[in-house]
């Protein structure tokens, strides 16, 4: 079976381009697994999920290498988690990753191994230093900012106006949890955040 993973920095960006690509090979969005949070932190509902669901043989899409972590460790321990799964992964930045291991004898698949190897340990240390460079360009901005008088913080999320109607729809079966968090332009671990929230927020 085909799984894909995708993740975005934060909720305000959505994952829509990494889901249309992974949709070429994935064949239901529903194995299709979506993180927003930094590459670095722990706090990834949607990988501890995939990791549960996927299998020995499986194939497991992911749009860019950095989606599975910004530093060279967190790529390299994940990387290493699915491997002794027995779980096939395929990077859509790194097209040596793409070729399937069957259609070559097993001289060919070792060599494509070992170079599929040493690619991922290069771009690896890129995906890295590329991480370090943008954090201590946006530390820079921040504290620039913050002379100016500038405040930060995430917006909270604003309802739309429809979110009542939407939300029956989506109780009743009119419309799937899917359907349902496009509308919003959630992912999908910001999508039960937010139907926790208007849940409770019900209730008062």
């Amino acid at each position: 079976m085909n799984f894909g993973y995708a993740r975005v920095s934060t909720n305000e960006q959505t994952a829509d381009r990494q889901i249309a690509e992974l949709l070429k090979y994935v064949t239901d969005e529903r194995y299709i697994y979506v993180d927003s949070a930094s590459g670095v932190t722990n706090d990834r509902p949607d990988l501890n999920a995939l990791k549960r669901a996927i299998r020995k043989g499986d194939h497991l899409y992911i749009h860019e290498l950095d989606r599975l972590g910004r530093t060279k460790e967190v790529i390299k321990q994940e990387l290493e988690y699915f491997r002794d799964q027995g779980v096939i992964v395929h990077f859509l930045d790194v097209p040596t990753t793409m070729i399937q291991f069957g259609e070559y004898g097993k001289f060919e698949k070792n060599i494509l191994e070992l170079i599929n190897t040493l690619l991922i340990e290069v771009l690896t240390v890129q995906a890295e230093q590329e991480y370090l460079r943008s954090s201590k360009r946006r530390s820079e901005g921040i504290l620039e900012a913050k002379k100016r008088g500038v405040k930060f913080g995430r917006p909270r999320y604003t309802y739309p106006i429809e979110m009542n109607q939407w939300y029956q729809e989506w109780k009743s079966g009119k419309i799937t949890a899917v359907a349902f968090r496009k509308r919003l332009n959630l992912s999908n671990s910001g999508f039960y955040k937010i139907i926790k929230r208007y849940e409770e927020e019900r209730m008062f």
